[in-house]
């Protein structure tokens, strides 16, 4: 498993939301960050079951928010969405 397969990128949604929790008060983008995670997680989810149109929607999801609402800078939000891109271009 490396930090850029779908269990790394939620490995490393799972340490970022524990790390921005502890270091301050509740913040609306833990909000998104465990969006993302969820979208991820059932996308996941959905490829190991083998329904297809479940993993790539889901992955959608977690697109359009990190798009929609995560800072450009974010190193976590362009690693998965290379990780989106690059299951587009198969």
């Amino acid at each position: 498993m490396t930090s850029t397969d779908i269990d790394g990128l939620i490995q490393r949604l799972i340490d970022a939301i524990a790390e921005d929790d502890s270091a301050r008060e509740p913040d609306p983008s833990l909000l998104s960050m465990d969006s993302v995670r969820q979208a991820l997680t059932r996308a996941r989810m959905a490829r190991d079951a083998g329904n297809e149109p479940a993993y790539l929607k889901n992955l959608e999801v977690a697109a359009y928010q990190i798009s929609d609402s995560w800072p450009r800078d974010s190193a976590l939000g362009a690693d998965i969405l290379g990780y989106i891109q690059g299951l587009r271009r198969r």
